[in-house]
Formats: structure tokens, sequence, C-alpha cells
């Protein structure tokens, strides 16, 4: 499963995204790859992992990968304050 969003930010912005997949996962910004994730957390939120990403001004797009893990497939992704 992959999920492509497109963000627009105005000034330099920093955020903590938590990504919690049922099975392996990469997440990607702007075509770069930020975060492989191993083996998945049962797609529970807070026992997922917290990302750092750093944006410029402009527009960005945030592409998550993930692979079913037994018969589940899918993940959460959540931006943290």
């Amino acid at each position: 499963m992959t999920l492509v969003r497109s963000e627009e930010v105005g000034q330099l912005t920093r955020l903590d995204l938590e990504v919690a997949p049922y099975g392996r996962a990469e997440v990607f910004l702007d075509d770069a790859l930020v975060a492989r994730l191993p083996s998945g957390t049962g797609a529970v939120l807070g026992a997922g992992v917290v990302l750092p990403l750093v944006l410029e001004p402009g527009i960005h797009r945030l592409t998550i990968r993930t692979c079913p893990a037994d018969s589940q497939l899918g993940f959460y992704a959540l931006v943290r304050d």
C-alpha cells in the first residue's frame, strides 16, 4: 500500500511524524528515503517510530509505502505536537 500526500508550507517547518505500520514500511520526503522501518508495531499509535522532518518553504511530497504482515495491511501516520 502506498500513500502520497502533498503539503505546502510558507516557512521553515519542523514536523515530528509518528508512523506505526503493520508490516515493513518506507517513508520518503520529496523522493528521498527518510526511514526504512523493518517490522511493524501492530499499527498502534504511541508504539510507532517518530521521524523528525524539516520542510523548507514550498510544496513537498510525503510518501509512505508499507507491506502486509500476516493478514494485516496498513499503517497510521500522525503529526505529533
